[in-house]
């Protein structure tokens, strides 16, 4: 496989983990989604996402064991971070499991991977509440960045986190912020549509 920024074993796998954040993100969210009238995958896949999730992780990290896992720890913890307080199943804490996802993420990706990862994850997950908060018809949680500090500071650390990602492992971090970006483009797209 090609090496170098055009590896295409890091293409398909940030892809794929993607993908599969992506599915399993509008699982979590189906009955808030559906709340709002959010046309999303779980509305078209149902339980069926579950599974399409599943082989696309087991594929992305397949193609890139560390950047993949990492990817996939980063974005689950970053996900618990909205609300860090709240007791889940696991009776951990959201704050908890950030904790140990995030060390997931260094231990299977080593400091850059892992690092860069979660600097990846929360740039994004920030403008994607950027984007939420911007779009009046949507309501947004407590856990929203945007609406917890602002906009503009909330741009700002996202836009540093991207750049530390990019810092950090710049291939692997331009390639999540390629498919990362596209998603945001396609959430923002299916919002405007609506």
């Amino acid at each position: 496989m090609c090496s170098g920024f055009f590896n295409i074993s890091t293409i398909l796998a940030t892809l794929l983990v993607g993908i599969a954040v992506r599915l399993l993100d509008d699982y979590i969210d189906r009955q808030q989604d559906e709340f709002l009238g959010l046309v999303t995958s779980w509305r078209y896949l149902q339980g069926a996402g579950l599974v399409y999730a599943m082989v696309a992780l087991a594929l992305g990290i397949r193609l890139a064991p560390m950047w993949g896992a990492a990817l996939f720890f980063a974005a689950y913890g970053v996900g618990m971070v909205a609300d860090p307080n709240s007791m889940l199943p696991s009776r951990l804490s959201g704050g908890m499991e950030f904790m140990l996802a995030s060390a997931l993420a260094v231990v299977v990706g080593g400091w850059d991977l892992g690092l860069a990862a979660l600097s990846l994850m929360l740039g994004i997950d920030i403008l994607d509440d950027c984007i939420d908060w911007a779009q009046e018809k949507r309501i947004v949680s407590g856990g929203n960045w945007a609406s917890l500090y602002g906009r503009t500071p909330a741009l700002f650390l996202g836009s540093f986190a991207i750049l530390s990602s990019l810092a950090l492992s710049w291939r692997e971090a331009a390639w999540g912020l390629f498919w990362g970006g596209c998603f945001l483009v396609a959430s923002w797209l299916r919002e405007e549509r609506r």
